[in-house]
């Protein structure tokens, strides 16, 4: 049996900020609102027409993840100001439309700069709203810290970057290298896909966002070498690199030329490209990722047999007829396109298979299947699946549960 399993585009969820800066007049919703409750936090004012309970996770989570900009980029003396800044949550793809004035139909989150606004919705994407506002979030701040003096592609990168960080409910994980992401990376670096380095960092909003429209390709590849580079530029020689990328960042607040604050910093860019090439060809997910790359795919096999009528009361159920009918999941995203056999995922690092208090179902009320639960000592997180009835589908996410009782926190693909 052969399961496909089709995700969105990388694009749909990730709009760079510029894209909606030179929009003339306000966002459509600003005349015809609907019913929203207003929460207010210490950085934020959101309003939502969420339930509380979301509200109150999401907002928890941003205001975390607010904290993590803040002490990354501690060196930029921000100068706090008393007004928070804007977030529209919407459960409805079709209100955040009419919000952002039904230009977007590709969007699941957005951060419009003309406004210091940020809007994103629920439906259809739970298993990618919380990354989305990670990612658009970061936009947000950067305007605020950074003076608005970034190159695209470094604004999307250091988003991209902070988008993949794993929010355990106690301090995000940063620096995650997802599976999805060493997948296009190599196969860009395979096809010889990767833009010129000079072309990439000399871009300009308009030209980002026409290879967004005109080639979904091309718009990937953009997107992950950028999140590349700037992972390079984090982490890269044994985090030696770091304090050379907040030297650019300090350079361009200043209203440094971006081609002169690149070369101070990091030096000639052949040198550059060259180091960073070495990086990118040997750059491997990271054991979180990786972690929950697996646990997502046992999660779809688990939904899609559910659908056929299999059921099961057991984790080792599960596994024994996963293991005996041999499935394969085919996943596509973009260009890149993979298999997984879910049957090797009942099992930890050295090939035992999971006991039963390490990986288990655990029935919560209302949802149309059991949560799949992992925990073991050996990992830094504890994973769990919960599913949603939506109409006739099944949606579902993928909760990281970290090492303090209750501490959760929803991460997506």
């Amino acid at each position: 049996m052969i399961c496909g399993v089709r995700y969105r585009s990388p694009l749909l969820m990730l709009v760079a900020c510029v894209i909606l800066a030179c929009l003339a007049g306000e966002p459509a919703a600003h005349a015809a609102q609907r019913a929203m409750q207003l929460v207010k936090s210490k950085h934020y004012l959101i309003h939502s027409d969420l339930d509380d309970a979301q509200i109150y996770e999401l907002g928890t989570r941003m205001e975390a993840m607010y904290g993590e900009y803040s002490r990354r980029l501690a060196d930029f003396d921000l100068h706090e100001d008393r007004k928070p800044l804007d977030v529209y949550l919407f459960d409805r793809k079709q209100d955040y439309m009419e919000f952002t004035g039904g230009q977007y139909e590709n969007t699941g989150g957005v951060f419009m700069p003309a406004w210091n606004q940020l809007a994103a919705y629920l439906e259809g994407q739970r298993d990618t709203l919380r990354r989305t506002l990670q990612h658009e979030a970061f936009h947000q701040f950067a305007q605020k810290a950074l003076r608005g003096n970034m190159p695209i592609w470094l604004n999307e990168g250091m988003a991209q970057l902070f988008e993949e960080a794993i929010w355990t409910g106690d301090a995000f994980l940063m620096g995650q290298v997802p599976p999805r992401r060493v997948r296009q990376l190599q196969l860009d670096l395979k096809d010889d896909k990767l833009l010129p380095l000079k072309q990439l960092m000399s871009m300009t909003g308009e030209s980002w966002s026409h290879n967004l429209t005109g080639n979904a390709s091309l718009g990937s590849t953009q997107y992950n070498q950028s999140w590349a580079i700037v992972h390079y530029m984090a982490y890269g020689e044994r985090g030696a690199n770091g304090a050379k990328l907040v030297a650019l960042l300090q350079a361009l607040r200043k209203g440094k030329d971006q081609e002169d604050a690149f070369r101070d910093a990091f030096g000639p860019l052949a040198g550059f490209k060259a180091a960073f090439e070495k990086y990118a060809t040997q750059l491997e997910s990271t054991p979180e990722a990786e972690l929950i790359d697996r646990h997502e795919a046992l999660a779809d096999l688990l939904a899609k047999l559910a659908a056929k009528g299999k059921r099961f009361s057991t984790v080792s159920e599960f596994r024994r007829n996963a293991e005996a009918s041999k499935y394969k999941l085919q996943y596509w995203r973009g260009q890149v396109s993979w298999d997984a056999e879910p049957a090797e995922y009942f099992r930890d690092a050295q090939g035992r298979p999971f006991a039963a208090d390490e990986m288990y179902l655990e029935d919560r009320k209302g949802a149309p299947l059991p949560d799949l639960v992992l925990r073991h000592p050996a990992y830094r997180i504890g994973l769990r699946a919960r599913f949603y009835e939506r109409g006739d589908e099944i949606e579902q996410e993928v909760v990281v549960e970290g090492r303090h009782a209750g501490a959760t926190a929803t991460i997506e693909r």
